[in-house]
């Protein structure tokens, strides 16, 4: 498993002992989480089938993706926004034989259904936000990665907060899982939001515009 990655992605990486597993149809696999020596925080699968000895799967891209999505993330909302926005962002993909020269557009494309994206990012306001100008700004986020492409799953969040508040979310660049999302609506803290899992029937700004709460 370590020859593999370090032939194909021409880096050092260092590889735990792998597991065996068996799925009940004779199909016995050995799986290995690993990371590359320079990042010990990056870490990914590797797996070789006993049934196809010699062929690996990884989701290194995984790491690759990710560290390329956020910067593109980055530098998208900084443009349509005028600011620094505080965002959380994250790529996963399944493991398979990928290229190891792929960007995260070129993998979203070849392999929309591999892909698992979740995006959450905060505004900060002193009024009344303009729907259809916010719904605009969301639209030319989202519009390259998220509706060009059919991907197998995904998830976008947009919090609008009482600037008020910033102090409290200033620092908080990961996905709030303990977020009182109705509670702070209700003191006004959050002055609106809305979710989005599917791009289907997103063709304009005015499909996200139905999407918030209110």
């Amino acid at each position: 498993m370590k020859n593999y990655l370090e032939n194909k992605y021409e880096e050092k990486f260092v590889v735990e002992e792998s597991k065996i597993y068996n799925n009940g149809e004779k199909n016995t696999y050995h799986l290995a989480k690993a990371h590359p020596n320079k990042n010990e925080n990056c870490s990914f699968t590797v797996k070789w089938n006993e049934e196809d000895i010699g062929t690996f799967k990884d989701n290194y891209l995984k790491y690759k993706c990710n560290k390329e999505g956020k910067k593109y993330i980055e530098k998208k909302l900084k443009e349509i926004y005028k600011e620094e926005i505080n965002f959380y962002f994250n790529f996963d993909i399944v493991p398979d034989q990928y290229k190891n020269k792929m960007d995260i557009q070129s993998v979203i494309k070849e392999y929309p259904d591999n892909v698992t994206i979740n995006f959450t990012y905060y505004v900060f306001c002193k009024n009344n936000i303009d729907k259809d100008k916010e719904s605009k700004k969301i639209y030319k986020v989202i519009k390259d990665m998220f509706l060009d492409e059919s991907l197998g799953e995904y998830s976008l969040s947009v919090y609008f907060i009482n600037e008020k508040y910033r102090s409290d979310y200033e620092n908080n660049k990961k996905y709030n899982l303990d977020l009182d999302t109705k509670e702070l609506y209700k003191k006004k803290v959050i002055m609106n939001y809305l979710y989005m899992w599917d791009s289907n029937n997103i063709k304009n700004s005015n499909d996200i515009k139905e999407l918030f709460k209110c």
